[in-house]
C-alpha cells in the first residue's frame, strides 16, 4: 500500500502529465495555424517580389519603343548562306537626355549588329522574343537569352561551336 506522500506525488505528476498533454494537443492546432500563416506570408512576399520586379522592368523599358529587327541576305549569298552571313538591322526609339535643351527626347536609332545593341534594348528583346528573328531563336528555342548569346558569340568568332548550327 502506498503512503499519503507517494499518492500525493503521483497525483502531482499525473496533473503535470495532463497539463503537458493539453499543451501539446493545443500545439497541433497552433502548428496548423502557423503553417497556414507562413504559406500566406510566402505567397504574399512572392507576389510582392513579382510586382516589384515587374515595376522595375517597366521602369527600365519605359523609354524604349518602336523596336524592330530586319533581316537581309547579302546578294552573293542568296540560297547558300548561313546565319552568320545574314545582316540584321535593329531599330529602336529610346528616350535620351539632350543637355542643350535640358530635357529628354525620344531618339530613333538603328544599329547593324546585335553586339552593338545597348544592354537595356537587348533585355527588351529578350523579354519580347517575338521581335527576335526565328533563325536566331532556333539556336535555343527554350531560351531567347541563350539563343542571342549563342548567335552573338558565333558572329564574333565567325563560327558556331559545340554542334550549334546556323544553317538555313
Amino acid at each position: 500500500m502506498k503512503t499519503h506522500s507517494q499518492l500525493a506525488q503521483e497525483l502531482a505528476d499525473a496533473r503535470l502529465d495532463v497539463e503537458t498533454y493539453n499543451r501539446l494537443r493545443a500545439s497541433e492546432e497552433r502548428v496548423r495555424e502557423l503553417e497556414t500563416a507562413l504559406a500566406e506570408a510566402e505567397a504574399r512576399e512572392s507576389r510582392e517580389a513579382a510586382e516589384k520586379a515587374q515595376a522595375a522592368k517597366q521602369q527600365m523599358f519605359a523609354g524604349i519603343t518602336n523596336v524592330s529587327v530586319s533581316q537581309s541576305t547579302p546578294l552573293g549569298m542568296m540560297g547558300r548562306g548561313n546565319l552568320l552571313t545574314e545582316n540584321f538591322k535593329i531599330t529602336f526609339t529610346k528616350t535620351q537626355f539632350d543637355s542643350k535643351e535640358g530635357r529628354s527626347f525620344p531618339k530613333p536609332t538603328t544599329v547593324d549588329s546585335f553586339s552593338t545593341v545597348p544592354a537595356d534594348v537587348m533585355l527588351y528583346l529578350i523579354e519580347h522574343p517575338d521581335l527576335i528573328p526565328a533563325d536566331i531563336l532556333a539556336l535555343d528555342p527554350d531560351s531567347p537569352r541563350s539563343a542571342l548569346s549563342i548567335y552573338v558569340v558565333a558572329r564574333k568568332k565567325g563560327y558556331f561551336v559545340n554542334g550549334q548550327r546556323g544553317l538555313k
